[in-house]
């Protein structure tokens, strides 16, 4: 019977057999580590990318959550005079957004994960801000520029702006437009 393989069992003992070179059949230890350092050096480049990819994707969540502060505002202010400062379920009048379930009077409240902080300021019956800040042991406080998003409310126009938390803490922040454009893509 003739064999159609290049390398049956029989061909392999007889380059054995031969002294030939049996280095062919298997890696060498200088190949190996050749190979763990590209994998490292890969590692290496890859991995802040990944970590600011999971950054951007839970600065979503405080997006979307200012984003429904905003939609409650006008919703609230369409049968009052004022913006609400309380996100509650309160029924003290005249109410609050209805954010939580908490039926005290608050004006702020935590993200659904917990990273983040939502608070309103500065109601009047033109104007308020809302405010995203970084919750410390979360993750995100090593989101650069944008540990702290706020969006300001003034007579029917949006101001986004961002910041760097000072002292664990955005309200002695630094507030820039500028920083804005990288924090509030989506």
């Amino acid at each position: 019977m003739i064999s159609t393989s290049l390398f049956t069992r029989s061909t392999l003992r007889v380059a054995r057999r031969q002294g030939s070179d049996c280095a062919a059949f298997g890696f060498t230890l200088i190949e190996l580590m050749i190979v763990v350092a590209i994998v490292a050096l890969l590692a290496a480049i890859a991995y802040p990318s990944f970590l600011g990819q999971v950054r951007l994707s839970r600065r979503s969540e405080a997006i979307s959550e200012m984003s429904k502060v905003l939609q409650a505002q006008e919703r609230f202010r369409s049968n009052n005079s004022n913006y609400s400062a309380d996100v509650s379920s309160s029924t003290v009048a005249p109410g609050g957004l209805r954010l939580i379930p908490s039926t005290t009077v608050v004006d702020n409240y935590d993200t659904p994960s917990g990273r983040y902080n939502i608070a309103i300021s500065g109601n009047t019956s033109t104007a308020y801000v809302v405010t995203a800040s970084a919750k410390a042991g979360m993750g995100q406080t090593n989101d650069t520029n944008c540990q702290c998003m706020r969006v300001g409310w003034s007579g029917g126009t949006a101001t986004y702006e961002a910041a760097n938390a000072t002292g664990g803490s955005c309200g002695g922040a630094a507030w820039s437009t500028s920083n804005a454009a990288s924090c509030w893509k989506r």
